[in-house]
């Protein structure tokens, strides 16, 4: 049985558990993101005069890097949360994010304007290495939260 369904009938979800394993936590995966936005962030400010088209391939795919978090942090949020307080949690963390996405695009703006753009994206990849960061606590916290331990009881 896998997610509840013979295994015949779970196809092509059957068999990706099979060969990638269960899915645990998504701090992980968080860092790696943070990561490659900070990559893909100082490549577009180091490409500052690069041609248009060498700017884009960059700048495009670390934008959609830039987006994809929220499902996973969302759903972390939810289940680091204590029992009966996940709706808390998810709302924290959500104000959290869209207070973010208020300051940022003025603060960004007010750099790119008074500095230039480079110092713009390299402030993103400051935030996106201080995001890392901040990561690392939670996977300890992940670890050791009661609703992760398993007891052979």
């Amino acid at each position: 049985m896998v997610f509840g369904w013979r295994r015949r009938s779970a196809g092509p979800a059957g068999s990706r558990r099979d060969l990638v394993g269960p899915v645990g936590s998504r701090v992980g995966p968080l860092r790696v993101l943070a990561v490659v936005m900070a990559v893909g962030f100082t490549l577009t400010a180091a490409l500052d005069r690069a041609p248009l088209p060498v700017l884009v391939a960059v700048l495009v795919p670390t934008a959609v890097v830039a987006l994809a978090w929220n499902g996973l942090a969302v759903t972390e949020a939810g289940e680091l949360a204590p029992e009966g307080r996940s709706a808390t949690a998810i709302s924290m963390q959500n104000s959290s994010n869209y207070l973010s996405a208020t300051l940022t695009p003025a603060v960004s703006a007010w750099v790119a304007v008074h500095v230039g753009w480079p110092a713009a994206m390299l402030l993103a990849a400051v935030a996106s290495v201080a995001g890392w960061g901040l990561l690392q606590p939670w996977r300890s916290r992940r670890a050791s939260s009661p609703q992760n331990s398993r007891s052979d009881s």
